[in-house]
């Protein structure tokens, strides 16, 4: 999907095309869920990274804008999104982070090394911290009456069995794994905000600041929405502040017959096809087809300035 944003237009700006790349909901390794009506409510660390390749190899794109509004999630799927954010920043495409609701803990990771940084002055931003546990469920089972077995080879093979609590030694690596976590998240913020070790280990410990406040600490560049990042945008792709620009969402968004469809010939989560639609399919099809868009008018228009959906808190 993309659009054409018009100002007084220079000629040969004229064309030029801006990435928009949408990250919303909790931070997931792999395929999101996704559900027709009311959009996705995880952020597929496998989709984001598709999207960033396709958008930094595209000779057309001068700037990305990514758009985020996220709590956090996997520290493994947002070390993904991190290093595709590097990439393309190495490749030449300045990366500009519009941050919606939250931006917080994996979510503010993954926006540490843009170019630029805006914020909402309300903007939950930053949670630079680490948190991980399990929860044991032993107990409760066992007060109505259900028990439970497992064969288990290695000594850590069950570490996060819910059927037990974490052994001495089993506790001491997972502190371990959040220290290693923890340092590299004050790491790659250090980096990417320019910032001294000291500097982010006070505003760290999984503390959460509000936009303005995280500006005034340096975790921010501006405060405002969507048309100030659009404006950074412009300026690091060295365009004219009232270019024309095309702006395109990556990847293409699907509409909301297509949604549907995908449930009912039982798409895998990487949206690849199980084979040709046929017989009820192909009518089913046709006529969801129809529907597609009085559907997007009735759900909201699902168009490259509409803010996303704000992702639950936790």
């Amino acid at each position: 999907m993309s659009r054409y944003l018009e100002g007084a237009g220079h000629p040969h700006n004229k064309g030029s095309t801006i990435a928009l790349i949408y990250g919303t909901g909790l931070i997931v390794q792999g395929g999101g869920k996704a559900s027709p009506l009311s959009g996705s409510a995880e952020m597929s660390a496998r989709h984001v990274t598709q999207a960033f390749r396709d958008a930094f190899r595209d000779a057309k794109v001068r700037a990305i804008l990514f758009r985020i509004d996220s709590p956090g999630g996997s520290a493994v799927a947002s070390e993904t999104i991190w290093r595709e954010v590097v990439r393309a920043r190495e490749r030449g495409k300045p990366v500009i982070v519009s941050m919606g609701d939250a931006a917080g803990s994996g979510g503010y990771y993954i926006a540490a090394p843009a170019d630029k940084i805006v914020a909402e002055p309300a903007t939950l931003t930053g949670s630079i911290g680490v948190l991980a546990g399990k929860l044991v469920v032993t107990h409760l089972l066992n007060k109505i009456g259900v028990t439970t077995d497992s064969a288990e080879r290695g000594a850590n093979s069950g570490m996060f069995s819910t059927f037990r609590d974490f052994t001495p030694a089993e506790r001491q690596r997972l502190d371990a794994f959040l220290d290693l976590t923890y340092r590299g998240f004050k790491e790659h913020v250090a980096a990417g905000r320019h910032l001294s070790e000291d500097a982010v280990e006070a505003v760290a410990k999984g503390r959460v600041w509000s936009g303005e406040d995280a500006k005034a600490k340096g975790l921010v560049d501006a405060l405002g929405g969507y048309a100030v990042a659009l404006q950074l945008a412009k300026e690091a792709a060295g365009l004219p502040a009232d270019a024309q620009v095309k702006l395109a969402v990556f990847p293409r968004e699907k509409s909301t017959a297509e949604l549907i469809f995908d449930r009912l010939i039982d798409h895998d989560r990487d949206g690849e096809g199980t084979g040709a639609p046929s017989g009820v399919l192909e009518r089913a099809w046709t006529a969801l087809s129809a529907l597609a868009a009085p559907l997007d008018v009735l759900l909201g228009d699902p168009g490259v300035l509409r803010m996303p959906p704000v992702g639950d808190i936790r």
